[in-house]
């Protein structure tokens, strides 16, 4: 059986987590997506990604742990917690943004999409970015030696707000919301002590082969 013969996207009833692995592609770089918010925190599709990723014994996949998501399903940040607990053996990165319930927070079944609109800036909101953050700095080192290894020159925190607007397929920003959403990651990593770097000039003219 190919990698590409094999979908995830039946195995829990409502839930929308798959590997794509685009006919024609790289072969050696699949990762596990998300197509839909999935709800009631239910760590049992994360176990089932977790055989898989076993299962496949393929280097190069990677799974993608997102708290904005989860949060706006009703997850508590403990609940957050969890579920990046149970997603951290086959991380290769995250995606970073997050949710500031208006009211109460309710556990849903849905995606609503109205209230989609609260994204934040991973520094105010409700997914204790905090906690997995500094859970996430005593992983580094072994899981930047295992990208570096393919090739890749680091450990990545993809940036991904919806600060203007979220909704089930997409979201936008903007430049000015980017720039106040990557200011809030930034205090994040400050306080959890994780060194970064940011894109620079210097990056631009190594691009351009000067």
């Amino acid at each position: 059986m190919k990698l590409t013969d094999i979908p995830l996207t039946d195995m829990h009833a409502g839930k929308s987590w798959f590997v794509s692995f685009p006919e024609g592609g790289d072969p050696n770089n699949p990762e596990v997506q998300e197509e839909d918010n999935f709800a009631e925190g239910d760590l049992g599709l994360f176990s089932a990604i977790l055989k898989f990723a076993d299962g496949s014994n393929h280097p190069a996949l990677v799974l993608i742990f997102d708290a904005g998501n989860i949060v706006t399903q009703g997850c508590s940040a403990s609940e957050v917690f969890a579920q990046y607990q149970a997603m951290k053996p086959g991380l290769g990165w995250m995606h970073i943004k997050d949710y500031r319930h208006p009211s109460p927070a309710k556990r849903t079944t849905h995606v609503d999409e109205e209230a989609l609109k609260h994204f934040v800036p991973a520094d105010i909101g409700d997914s204790g970015h905090e906690a997995i953050l500094r859970d996430f700095a005593t992983c580094l080192p072994k899981l930047e030696a295992k990208l570096q290894r393919r090739g890749i020159p680091g450990v990545f925190l993809d940036l991904e707000p919806h600060v203007k607007g979220g909704g089930q397929f997409g979201g936008f920003s903007g430049p000015d919301g980017m720039g106040v959403a990557l200011r809030g990651l930034c205090r994040v990593l400050d306080y959890v002590g994780i060194q970064y770097h940011l894109r620079d000039f210097a990056d631009i003219v190594a691009d351009r082969g000067f």
